[in-house]
């Protein structure tokens, strides 16, 4: 632009033609010698280069040419945009640039095209520049969890074209954008009910399945990202606690007794009495218990019979209690008290301190009843006949006849 003010230095060195030259002395009212008076139109008579018709410096604030405007750099525009392409060469006497194909904004990266200007509507991903930012819009998508993976479903535009801005992003997929760890990238943990990665299912483990029965060893399990464990050496349920026989697996059916864990309950089935007042033995029919063991406190162990389930103070081996007619150890009669005959006439002598275990005092050496006043000689006791004049007190009531 330094050649177009140099040239204006001339003209302001040189009047044009038929116009007042500066400094022509004698015209009465001229102050500036610029031959134009102020009545005449000069609307600064203290500046010799400010009269009508002088040469009007474009942009430097001053209306040398008296038309009450400046002069003005204008950018020529072709394609009536209102916005102008490269430099701003062209003057505009009133400094307006509202001629016809000029424009006071340049900018216009494209003047043959009025769709194309700063500011314009830049269509997203047409491969051109229409808001002259240097870059084509581009069309992202909502990303609003933050994971770089937007739904697919809310599209943006991204003026800058790189979808980089906060909530944008170029890739699609998330099948859950409320969530940053759930999107195509991200790792999917098995068995949790959660689809991570975003392929329409949860991941699975995979079990080492070595006798075919659906169930593996839950050692050395590997996850599948599709769910599907279709190797025939490898199941999608584990658990198995015996891996050499497809008889045995979860839920297998369980055979009592069989000194194996059919069902991988931890334990072989066995059967247990039912124990009806919690003493540890049980009667009746007896019940299966899944777990091996006959400890929960309505069962008891095979064989444990007892006499009386009503009774906890009644089971096999329980202290006995003489003389109360009940069988508390369950060996088939109460035990009694007797007396002790030494002869074995049927009568005990002293006091009943011999204790029966089969319900009577039928035993050797043993008397249901007392009073034999001498338990040496089996004739002489309560009900023997009394010798008259023997000296001996055959009936034990204490007189000798």
């Amino acid at each position: 632009m330094s050649w177009r003010i140099a040239a204006l230095a001339v003209l302001l060195v040189g009047c044009p033609a038929g116009g007042p030259s500066p400094g022509v002395p004698g015209v009465p009212g001229d102050g500036d010698g610029d031959g134009v008076t102020a009545s005449d139109g000069d609307c600064d008579d203290s500046r010799p280069d400010v009269f009508p018709g002088a040469p009007d410096v474009p942009g430097d604030g001053v209306d040398q040419d008296c038309d009450d405007a400046d002069a003005g750099w204008c950018w020529l525009d072709g394609d009536g945009d209102g916005f102008g392409g490269g430099a701003a060469d062209q003057v505009d006497p009133r400094g307006t640039c509202t001629d016809a194909s000029l424009s006071a904004q340049g900018g216009d990266c494209d003047d043959t095209s009025d769709l194309v200007f700063p500011g314009g509507d830049d269509l997203p991903d047409d491969g051109l520049d229409q808001d002259c930012n240097g870059v084509d819009a581009a069309s992202c998508f909502g990303d609003a969890d933050a994971d770089g993976w937007g739904d697919g479903d809310v599209g943006v535009v991204d003026p800058d074209g790189n979808c980089t801005d906060d909530g944008q992003t170029d890739r699609s997929g998330d099948c859950d954008d409320g969530d940053p760890d759930t999107h195509p990238d991200a790792v999917d943990p098995p068995g949790d009910g959660l689809d991570q990665d975003c392929n329409g299912i949860d991941a699975a483990w995979c079990y080492y399945d070595g006798d075919g029965d659906g169930f593996g060893v839950d050692s050395g399990a590997e996850p599948a990202v599709d769910a599907v464990c279709d190797n025939p050496l490898l199941a999608d349920q584990g658990g198995d606690c015996d891996d050499s026989s497809a008889a045995i697996h979860p839920g297998a059916e369980e055979i009592v007794d069989n000194g194996f864990d059919d069902d991988c309950s931890g334990a072989d089935a066995t059967l247990c009495l039912q124990d009806g007042d919690g003493d540890g033995f049980g009667v009746g029919e007896p019940v299966v218990e899944v777990d091996g063991d006959c400890v929960e406190p309505d069962r008891a162990p095979p064989g444990a019979e007892d006499c009386d389930d009503a009774d906890a103070s009644s089971f096999p081996f329980a202290p006995e209690i003489p003389d109360d007619g009940i069988d508390q150890d369950c060996s088939g009669a109460d035990r009694v008290t007797c007396w002790y005959d030494g002869d074995e006439d049927g009568w005990g002598s002293g006091t009943a301190n011999q204790i029966s275990d089969s319900g009577d005092c039928s035993g050797a050496n043993l008397a249901a009843q007392g009073g034999d006043c001498d338990d040496s000689v089996g004739s002489i006791n309560p009900q023997a006949q009394e010798v008259p004049g023997d000296g001996i007190d055959n009936n034990c009531d204490g007189v000798n006849e």
